[in-house]
């Protein structure tokens, strides 16, 4: 309920999802999308897929998803080179490439002004905060993360943690 709602405040028309696995995020998102809205995601295993398909095809909002075959980063670059635009993307694919998503997220073009990044596992079971666990890519990623002045960045303490990311000029009002 959690990602539906997000998507229902940000007033979305479309959102990529990069990593599917069962589709259970895709459907919960698709829901809360009006009916000429559309999710795209991404996924790199075919098989999961079909299974997806199988599992949604009896759904009212079936119809809003399309489902692309293929490694996160080079469909994204192949979305971006389409001049493809999102309201909001969904991280939650290899955590090792997290902040490549997410610099061509910003870089190439992929999220419409005003929109919304949502990062899944930005706890990684905490992996990414505590000092005893050694250097992994979660906590790459959130450094990475306090680089970006321009961002407003919330950590949001769902589940495995769920970050937030905006650009800080559509959340700051003007003076």
């Amino acid at each position: 309920q959690f990602l539906k709602s997000l998507i229902s405040i940000q007033k979305a028309k479309r959102v990529l999802e990069v990593g599917l696995f069962t589709g259970y995020s895709a459907v919960a998102m698709a829901e809360a999308l009006p009916a000429d809205g559309e999710i795209v995601s991404i996924e790199i295993e075919e098989y999961l897929k079909t299974l997806v398909e199988s599992l949604t095809k009896d759904s009212p909002h079936h119809k809003k998803h399309r489902i692309i075959i293929g490694k996160g980063l080079d469909v994204m670059k192949d979305l971006s080179a389409a001049g493809e635009k999102f309201d909001v993307v969904f991280l939650d694919a290899d955590k090792a490439q997290y902040i490549d998503y997410f610099k061509l997220v910003f870089d190439g073009g992929l999220l419409n002004p005003g929109g919304t990044v949502l990062v899944d596992n930005a706890f990684f079971f905490g992996a990414g905060y505590d000092p005893s666990v050694g250097d992994n890519p979660t906590k790459q990623f959130a450094r990475a993360m306090s680089s970006y002045p321009s961002l407003h960045k919330v950590l949001v303490p769902i589940r495995d943690g769920v970050m937030i990311v905006r650009r800080l000029s559509d959340v700051e009002g003007g003076v």
